[in-house]
């Protein structure tokens, strides 16, 4: 039967963590590693080691903190399973995770990646399913076939990893460096021999203040060019960037551009924001010049199109505007 490793990070979430292991431990054939990755709380360090005296599948490592791809990638090195799932010590699995993602593996061929979907779930405890992570194919596919998979959400927890893949390329979450599955996920997925995707929510993220995809600091949301940078020398190093121009380019303009500048733009219209915001444009300008004429700009709906227009074309103010609206009635 098909082995999983489950690899949680761990840093600072004691109050989630055993509820967290709860959902993945409940298979056989799974292992759990919990990397504490420097917590500087001691009740995060003190749970793994008490989880892992209490399940005999549960072992942690205790690291100086290396960020979220460092201590996945610390994980990784010490995992034995045949598959990987990456969970984040706040989120879940669901109950049919485990079973779900063998049977594919079982039925496909064991591919390199497994794809599933997510629900989120608000502070209040509200599950939303999110509805564009559900992906549906018969087989076996890969994204020269299948290019528009690219442009799905580049997290590493809605995929299960053949290890043998991920340990067998170059390409590996970055240490200390916000943004890193936008960095590696995308390169992954074009590296990938075999994808199979099951159609149905797996995962629970929870979605909760002050995390990275909310996080309105201006210094952490430059970070994001940095990890884009990295992206694209990867295709370099795949001989892929020209092959995946456009998908690299609306990648580009949906996480660096739209995304970051709508986190930046939320804390305000101040000078430090603007300023960002016009280092976010000119980065994708000069990096895909003709990004407003590819053909996945038809893919963006109303708001993100007209705001998109409005940073495109420099007037701030207007996007600031926009932003404090959409914010305003989400």
């Amino acid at each position: 039967m098909i082995s999983l490793s489950v690899i949680i990070p761990v840093y600072n979430t004691s109050e989630y963590l055993r509820e967290c292991v709860e959902s993945a431990g409940r298979h056989d054939n799974v292992e759990i590693i919990l990397v504490d990755d420097g917590s500087d709380d001691a009740a995060s360090s003190a749970s793994c080691d008490e989880i892992a005296r209490e399940r005999s599948n549960v072992r942690v490592i205790h690291s100086e903190k290396r960020g979220l791809g460092g201590a996945r990638e610390l994980g990784l090195a010490h995992a034995e399973g045949e598959y990987v799932l990456f969970l984040d010590s706040d989120d879940l699995l669901t109950e049919d995770a485990i079973p779900s993602v063998i049977s594919a593996a079982e039925e496909h061929g064991r591919p390199d990646v497994i794809e599933f979907g997510f629900i989120i779930r608000g502070e209040s405890g509200t599950d939303t399913l999110h509805r564009e992570s559900i992906c549906r194919a018969d087989g076996t596919y890969t994204v020269r076939e299948r290019p528009e998979r690219l442009l799905s959400l580049p997290s590493a927890w809605s995929r299960a990893w053949r290890r043998e893949f991920l340990t067998g390329t170059a390409i590996a979450f970055p240490s200390r460096l916000r943004y890193e599955d936008l960095a590696t996920v995308p390169a992954l997925l074009a590296a990938a021999g075999s994808i199979c995707s099951i159609g149905e929510a797996l995962y629970v993220y929870r979605s909760r203040a002050g995390s990275i995809m909310t996080d309105t600091d201006p210094d952490k949301n430059r970070d994001i060019m940095t990890a884009f940078d990295l992206l694209i020398s990867r295709f370099d190093a795949l001989n892929l960037t020209d092959t995946y121009r456009s998908e690299l380019s609306h990648l580009a303009v949906t996480h660096v551009l739209l995304a970051a500048s709508v986190r930046v733009l939320s804390c305000g219209a101040g000078s430090e924001s603007f300023a960002l915001v016009r280092e976010l444009i000119a980065y994708v300008r000069d990096r895909f010049p003709d990004f407003e004429r590819k053909p996945y700009i038809r893919r963006l709906n109303a708001r993100q199109r007209t705001l998109l227009y409005a940073l495109s074309g420099g007037r701030l103010n207007q996007a600031h505007l926009l932003v404090r609206l959409h914010n305003a009635v989400s």
